[in-house]
């Protein structure tokens, strides 16, 4: 793992949040970093930071959502300076899971301007979050996923994702989540977080593992290519659908009910669950199936390794396509490729033990596609 400097870690930020991403990241990961060196009364520091970026001040709160605030936020009536040690004394004001310093940008300097408690998940947080959870340890995290690990000096790759929002592979998805929500109309977004919170869970997991989504006419034969099938399917797409759509009527509500938010709440919950529990099973030889609607029939199946495999399509960090040669992987790697090259509309979620991961998949001009989501950062040119 290469040794990463504040300067490194802002730069990947910001080409991972791309047009979203605030100014000043170098100082906002400078500051926090040594900030969490410091110690209360004997013990590490742990806290949140919420960063929405260029203060506005007529409005200095997070973020407007549909014209109401998901937030309860207490603004000082002078900002103060964004120093380790201010933070450090500010800290105790921000250390439950949902309780945020608030930080913004005024004049290229970034300032504390107040805390808030963030009421609800909302899939379209489009601010930037930071959990300190130790010494030297910084969690980043943009629209609910986390995006970097930074610690001790080591950065941990950055998850990316490619939206596949023009690919004929999401297809199948995208259909069958029609049925899924009413309320949630970008399908294709949806489908896009589903298939992110999956690998980001096998990565999570340190050990590698193979998720295999079938086409419809896959699902339509029931084909699971010899796994342990499951008595009743884990239908993840369903509960990450519920999410959002419970998510968003809490959001659209100016006071919502306790009930309301339970619903929210139990939600997200549920899916917390389910994806711990596919995270588990990908940690068992073999590879995870799961049907168009990313309900989770089997595992430990067995996709095949033909000893001649399919020509490879690698995307660059440029974007750029070359010829991937996947003797430079193992039989995990050729076998998740075989069963994408078998028939269209395949993907194959693949991760290693020792930290890439890629979403594998057939193009609109049938070439199998090697798409990483994760890679050393000398391989994007950070």
């Amino acid at each position: 793992m290469k040794a990463a400097y504040p300067a490194d870690v802002a730069r990947a930020l910001a080409r991972e949040l791309e047009e979203a991403a605030p100014p000043q990241l170098e100082q906002l990961v400078e500051v926090l970093f040594f900030a969490s060196l410091l110690r209360e009364e004997g013990h590490d520091l742990t806290f949140n930071v919420a960063y929405p970026g260029v203060l506005d001040p007529t409005h200095p709160t997070p973020e407007r959502v549909q014209g109401w605030e998901p937030w309860d936020v207490v603004d000082f009536e002078t900002p103060d300076d964004f120093t380790s040690a201010n933070v450090a004394k500010y800290a105790p004001l921000a250390q439950g899971d949902d309780e945020y310093l608030i930080v913004h940008c005024a004049n290229d300097q970034l300032l504390i301007t107040g805390v808030g408690h963030k009421k609800m998940r909302w899939p379209g947080d489009n601010l930037l979050f930071v959990r300190v959870v130790g010494a030297g340890a910084l969690r980043f995290f943009h629209r609910s996923a986390e995006i970097a690990y930074y610690a001790g000096g080591k950065n941990e790759p950055l998850v990316r994702w490619h939206p596949m929002h023009s690919e004929p592979a999401l297809d199948d998805i995208v259909k069958a989540m029609d049925n899924m929500s009413e309320i949630v109309q970008d399908k294709r977004a949806l489908a896009t977080v589903a298939l992110k919170m999956l690998i980001t869970e096998v990565i999570r997991r340190r050990h590698g593992g193979i998720i295999a989504i079938l086409n419809k006419d896959d699902a339509a034969s029931m084909r699971t290519f010899n796994a342990s099938k499951l008595k009743a399917p884990l239908n993840f797409g369903k509960l990450v659908a519920s999410s959002w759509e419970t998510s968003m009527v809490e959001g659209s509500r100016m006071d919502p009910s306790d009930d309301v938010i339970a619903d929210a709440q139990n939600a997200a919950a549920e899916c917390d669950r389910a994806l711990s529990v596919i995270g588990r099973m990908s940690a068992v030889d073999g590879a995870v199936v799961a049907t168009p609607e990313l309900a989770i029939v089997g595992f430990r199946a067995k996709l095949s390794a033909s000893e001649s495999t399919p020509p490879i399509m690698r995307v660059n960090a440029d974007g750029r396509r070359g010829i991937f040669d996947l003797k430079l992987k193992g039989t995990r790697h050729r076998s998740a490729a075989c069963f994408v090259a078998e028939s269209p509309r395949r993907i194959a979620l693949i991760a290693s033990a020792d930290g890439p991961a890629a979403a594998i998949f057939q193009d609109a001009y049938g070439h199998v596609v090697y798409h990483p989501v994760r890679d050393s950062y000398d391989a994007f040119g950070v």
